[in-house]
């Protein structure tokens, strides 16, 4: 096998299975897919008059109230690309944010993580560290 600069040539491939809506867990953080019943929670914590700018790169929101979160959710439904969750803290079931996977091309075994938004109390907790990010981890030895 000819071995290139960065690695070796991927054999046989036949591409990836795209993300199930799951439950995601960490030590911390857990992630669940986004659902009509978080509006009222995302809302109260994204109402933040002074941090409208946190939308100022986002296709969507802000939001001016409840509804306009829950229309927004029901567009949602059935979408797989992007796939949103609702990110919660693991000690209290309190959500504190959103996130998406996009872009996802199962042929080319590829996946975008985006659409991240963390409402302003939570800004700075060691939340959003190695623990919460679900990378694959190498087999122990």
């Amino acid at each position: 096998m000819r071995k290139f600069e960065r690695g070796y040539r991927v054999q046989h491939w036949e591409g990836a299975t795209p993300p199930d809506k799951l439950i995601l867990k960490g030590k911390r953080v857990y992630l669940r897919p986004l659902a009509l019943e978080d509006a009222d929670n995302l809302f109260q914590i994204f109402n933040r008059p002074d941090r409208e700018f946190d939308w100022y790169y986002m296709p969507f929101g802000p939001f001016n109230n409840t509804s306009q979160v829950r229309e927004w959710i029901g567009g949602l439904e059935g979408a797989n690309d992007p796939n949103f969750f609702t990110m919660c803290l693991v000690n209290s079931d309190q959500p504190f944010g959103i996130c998406s996977y996009l872009n996802i091309k199962p042929s080319a075994g590829s996946i975008e993580v985006g659409f991240i938004q963390v409402g302003a109390d939570f800004n700075g907790l060691p939340i959003l560290q190695k623990q919460c990010i679900f990378w694959p981890r190498k087999p122990s030895s």
